[in-house]
């Protein structure tokens, strides 16, 4: 090490001593801009932290501006200014709001684009409280549609079972959209079909079911301490909602 180096050590040990010195026996207030809540601290007492750098991370006492999933096909049919029903999935009323952004790229992971809205303080949603939000796509009539619980998946391909002539049968179908615990079925059904609606694990293809009185439910007898499959008819409706689920975020 040549004297240059050991001057310019010293030198540096020199500052930072009084440094040091000039910050002994003095209190510090650091004040947020705003009032919030501090969710994050990133140093602890005694540590030297360079100018410029983040010492903690405040949410805002504000608006939350919530982030929602949805399928990139109906993304491109949303608008900002658009209506969204938000509800927080651990319970609670449902409330309105409206589409602040949309961003039309996917996600590599979630494989799902994103949908963005600001929400109100008065909703009392917290940072990173999840939610569950609903966006009217479109009104259409003739619909047809069937319980959600009838929707059966086999590696990506939906299907449900109808009964024929006393026998499950399995049919596969193309869906669109979900509303109120029913989705749109796009093909493969027709008006007046039967589907089973529950007790669908216990059901095969071409199995014999067992038509029970008029008024009651159609089935087969279950095994011991299964359920037994009931039906439901396919319905024409008027409309029909997608739903997206997300997270809220700052």
């Amino acid at each position: 090490m040549s004297d240059a180096d050991v001057e310019t050590a010293r030198a540096s040990a020199q500052s930072a001593n009084a440094l040091v010195r000039s910050l002994q026996g003095r209190d510090y207030t650091l004040r947020s801009p705003a009032e919030g809540t501090v969710t994050a601290m990133n140093f602890a007492v005694g540590d030297i932290v360079a100018a410029g750098t983040t010492i903690a991370a405040i949410t805002i006492d504000s608006d939350v501006r919530a982030r929602f999933g949805i399928d990139p096909s109906l993304a491109r049919s949303v608008r900002a200014g658009d209506t969204i029903f938000i509800t927080p999935t651990s319970g609670g009323t449902t409330f309105s709001a409206r589409i602040a952004a949309v961003d039309p790229v996917v996600d590599p992971v979630t494989r799902l684009a994103s949908v963005f809205a600001n929400v109100g303080a008065a909703s009392e949603i917290a940072s990173g409280e999840p939610l569950k939000g609903e966006i009217l796509i479109s009104t259409r009539s003739g619909v047809l549609t069937i319980p959600q619980t009838a929707l059966l998946d086999d590696a990506g391909q939906r299907y449900v079972f109808t009964v024929d002539q006393g026998k499950a049968k399995r049919v596969d179908v193309v869906t669109g959209a979900i509303d109120a615990g029913r989705v749109e079925i796009v093909s493969g059904l027709k008006r007046a079909d039967q589907v089973i609606t529950a007790g669908v694990a216990g059901v095969s293809d071409g199995v014999s079911l067992t038509i029970e009185k008029p008024g009651a439910k159609a089935g087969m007898k279950p095994p011991r301490g299964g359920q037994k499959p009931s039906m439901s008819q396919v319905e024409q409706r008027s409309g029909a909602v997608a739903n997206s689920v997300g997270t809220s975020a700052r």
